[in-house]
């Protein structure tokens, strides 16, 4: 009687660890990838170390948290606009069933803590707010890939691993930027709005995926809309280093 009432039972359970397991991957991954961050303060890993000089060994970079809240909210959003649609993608161009697609979608999570790791290295190399900009340009060049390889599988697989890196070098750097531009007492309000900003990101993508059920249209506005970003913060980037240029300058002549 046991066998006739368990196995129906264990047969669920098996087809609900198939269809849930995969779709559960990546959740896990993104929580360890948004607490990597608060790790990588301690002195065991370097990381934080290693930004924190970064940091130190360039006062004239603003200090102000708004410019590094919306490159997180934009940056979320561009992120979840590919989370959201990706699985209709993935099932109209190439009939991946639910488990595959888990599979993908955990893949680009994996692609993005490895790239978090690396994103320290980055900042060394070419500053904060630059690695922003590479992380903005790795989605809008992942949104083309998508918008021009329908068809083809190893091209959605390229765009999958170039979003996930643009993750890993927005939302991880972002989070370890209001630390940094944060004085003791506003910390914790700061990092209470980063929450704020990409959680407001997660919401602005559905809406943005409402506004048209065709997803190269939406990839569209994604790919306008990383071009404007990446121009706007380059801009803005070049103009506050003249202005701290500027700066810089009348303070030496008073000094002298």
């Amino acid at each position: 009687m046991c066998k006739h009432f368990c196995e129906p039972h264990r047969l669920l359970f098996a087809q609900m660890s198939r269809e849930l397991i995969p779709q559960l991957i990546p959740d896990l991954i993104e929580l360890g990838l948004l607490l990597f961050p608060l790790i990588s303060e301690t002195d065991d890993f370097g990381v934080g170390i290693t930004i924190h000089n970064v940091q130190e060994e360039k006062p004239q970079q603003q200090k102000t948290v708004m410019p590094v809240l919306v490159a997180a909210l934009l940056a979320m959003t561009m992120f979840f606009i590919a989370f959201i649609t990706l699985p209709f993608y993935l099932a109209d161009n190439f009939g991946l069933a639910s488990a595959e697609t888990g599979y993908f979608m955990a893949m680009i999570s994996l692609i993005a803590v490895l790239s978090a790791s690396m994103m320290p290295k980055m900042v060394q190399h070419f500053t904060d707010y630059r690695t922003l900009i590479t992380g903005f340009t790795l989605f809008t060049l992942g949104f083309t890939l998508l918008s021009l390889g329908q068809g083809f599988f190893a091209v959605a697989l390229t765009a999958g691993v170039v979003i996930g890196v643009g993750f890993g070098f927005t939302i991880p750097l972002a989070n370890h930027m209001v630390v940094e531009k944060s004085t003791v007492s506003s910390r914790g309000k700061n990092l209470a709005r980063f929450s704020s900003f990409t959680f407001a990101g997660q919401f602005l993508s559905s809406l943005v995926e409402g506004v048209s059920t065709n997803l190269i249209a939406l990839y569209f506005i994604a790919i306008v809309s990383g071009v404007l970003i990446i121009a706007g913060y380059s801009v803005w980037l070049a103009r506050s280093r003249t202005d701290n240029e500027t700066e810089r300058e009348e303070y030496s002549q008073t000094a002298e």
